[in-house]
């Protein structure tokens, strides 16, 4: 009998949570995204449209050990500028801690980039398929960073092309972040000459959005693979 007592106040529990939060746990988990720091899953059945491309869904993170660090009811608005240099805004309304659900007090969003696989999952699936998945490919290496770039982020506005660019430096001091992200802008004047700036940069837990002024490249140490990546979106655009 305390067994059975036991079941129904877990299931009164759980009901209860649920209709709390107006989410349900399914536990249908999909691999979305990962790298060298582990990775980030999505509970399909819990995916939410509450309003025109905005969503919301359970996540859960894994570390590279393959140890659940957390999880959390994201919600993700698609707001694509035309210059496709981000792709949406994401926050956090509830995320779990000790066993415990937490809601976000004051939760606001933040802006995310066109790469964010989440996004361009619900995005492709119940939205109107603007936003791709990211194809980072690898450009240049030197003796300690790995340089790659976005293709699906790759445009060309106003005489000026973008794209996102990932360094990743696997020998790092401990608690410095391995991967960064930053949206870079080119563009060629009359003589021949590449210019390039940060018009985007990623920082932990938030964007820098003001961008840089513009620069040469040709020696330029801030940029030193500028050209290799203009190169590249040349050639991945069709162009010499």
């Amino acid at each position: 009998m305390k067994r059975i007592i036991g079941m129904l106040m877990a299931v009164c529990f759980c009901f209860g949570m649920c209709m709390q939060t107006n989410v349900s746990y399914a536990e249908n988990w999909k691999q979305i995204d990962s790298n060298d720091y582990g990775r980030v899953e999505i509970d399909v059945d819990s995916i939410k449209i509450v309003g025109k491309e905005t969503y919301q869904v359970w996540e859960r993170r894994f570390d590279a050990d393959g140890m659940l660090q957390g999880k959390s009811l994201n919600e993700y608005k698609v707001q694509k500028e035309k210059t496709g240099l981000y792709s949406g805004l994401s926050r956090i309304l509830y995320y779990t801690q000790n066993g415990k659900l937490h809601k976000w007090e004051g939760a606001t969003f933040h802006p995310i980039y066109g790469n964010s696989n989440i996004l361009a999952y619900l995005n492709q699936n119940f939205g109107d398929r603007s936003i791709q998945a990211s194809n980072w490919t690898w450009i240049y290496s030197s003796n300690i960073i790995r340089y790659s770039i976005d293709t699906s982020s790759i445009m060309k506005y106003n005489g000026a092309y973008g794209a996102w660019i990932e360094e990743y430096d696997p020998y790092c001091m401990e608690g410095i972040e391995k991967y960064e992200y930053m949206r870079k802008e080119y563009k060629e004047d009359k003589q021949g000459r590449l210019w390039v700036r940060y018009r985007y940069y990623l920082e932990p837990g938030r964007m820098k959005t003001d961008p840089w002024e513009w620069e040469l490249a040709k020696d330029n140490k801030m940029y030193p693979t500028a050209e290799k990546e203009f190169a590249f979106i040349k050639a991945y655009l069709g162009e010499k």
